[in-house]
């Protein structure tokens, strides 16, 4: 992994993809490392770089603030990474039986403005559950992009469009 963060502790680990607290060590800034394997038994190459190439786009055009924003986006050896905005807090999937009405009723209002935001960005996140929904200072953030879609998008050949290099303004390096 790149030598300027050190490993902290591992957030989430699926069959393509892990997220891990990491730590700059110039800065003791923490963030969010999401690694896309490259090789996988279980998807193809060809997907797994679409993936990581729509979610860093996403992310770093996305500008709201319970949205993670991206910092970089580069690829090592065995993984494509995808540093972010660490948001602390936790999953809604471990704490909504343990909620009010009251407070249910505000989640779903504010993930209602998160959705109406990224209509407006032609965007549909299509992974909407509690364990993608992070609660932190009485704020609902949405996470994981990795089958989030451009509503202009035909297929998987379409996430790897040159649009995807360049967009809302700003240009990647992926």
């Amino acid at each position: 992994m790149n030598l300027r963060y050190q490993l902290c502790a591992c957030l989430y680990q699926g069959r393509a993809s892990e997220v891990f607290l990491v730590q700059d060590i110039m800065t003791s800034q923490l963030y969010a490392l999401k690694r896309i394997v490259r090789h996988s038994t279980a998807f193809s190459d060809t997907y797994l770089r679409a993936i990581y190439q729509r979610e860093a786009c996403m992310l770093g055009w996305l500008q709201h603030e319970r949205i993670p924003h991206v910092v970089s986006a580069f690829e090592e050896e065995q993984h494509r990474c995808i540093l972010m905005e660490y948001i602390p807090g936790v999953s809604l999937s471990h704490i909504q039986g343990c909620s009010s009405d009251k407070t249910r009723l505000s989640w779903c209002l504010q993930l209602g403005a998160l959705l109406q935001y990224l209509h407006e960005q032609q965007i549909v996140h299509l992974d909407i559950k509690p364990s993608n929904l992070h609660y932190w200072k009485g704020n609902v953030y949405l996470l994981d992009f990795a089958t989030s879609r451009f509503l202009q998008e035909q297929d998987v050949a379409a996430a790897v469009s040159p649009r995807l290099f360049s967009c809302g303004g700003r240009h990647y390096r992926l």
